[in-house]
């Protein structure tokens, strides 16, 4: 029995270590954002839309939906999905549903279109230095389908990691209070 106890929580705590990526966590720090133009340069996509879908993705993300209206680069439907944190402190933008922005998303690490604080997207206003800056812009009218924002495979890998962790965490549990129960008696 000792040894089994011993066994499972060594094979808990190994799981925990090997399975468990924790993202680093750091509050947002941004340096003041480049004007219009030089970060129409260097963003992946540009573009203004209507929000139609704030949805969570994770406890650190969320996917945003948006109906183009203007495009200035690298959109080329009607309809757009992208992420970004879900917390301003993470970066994150707080989009509202209803209400138009004007983008500028970078390519993440899984491929999708993304956004955050630290770059130049925000609200559209009445008096917008942007849309000023970067002119006119290209209306899209071709319906096409949305730019996945995460892939089958990132998701599949998150809910195989997620559980991987909850079962070492519940084998480190059991362990640990069979240790105390065998102390106690």
């Amino acid at each position: 029995m000792k040894k089994l106890l011993h066994f499972s929580l060594t094979l808990g705590i190994l799981l925990s270590v090997f399975a468990v990526q924790v993202p680093a966590t750091h509050a947002c720090s941004c340096i003041a954002p480049e004007p219009p133009q030089e970060s129409l340069a260097k963003s992946t996509a540009v573009f203004s839309g209507k929000v139609t879908l704030v949805k969570s993705d994770s406890d650190l993300q969320q996917v945003i939906a948006l109906d183009i209206t203007n495009v200035w680069k690298g959109i080329d439907s009607n309809k757009v999905a992208l992420t970004t944190a879900k917390d301003s402190a993470a970066c994150g933008v707080n989009f509202e549903v209803g209400k138009e922005y004007v983008v500028y998303a970078y390519t993440a690490e899984d491929g999708s279109l993304a956004t955050s604080l630290c770059s130049r997207t925000h609200e559209v206003t009445a008096d917008d230095e942007d849309l000023k800056a970067l002119g006119k812009g290209n209306p899209v009218v071709a319906p096409t389908t949305s730019t996945p924002a995460v892939s089958a495979e990132t998701m599949q890998a998150r809910v195989v990691l997620t559980w991987i962790t909850i079962l070492s965490l519940l084998v480190i549990a059991v362990g640990g209070f069979a240790i105390v129960m065998r102390k106690k008696s």
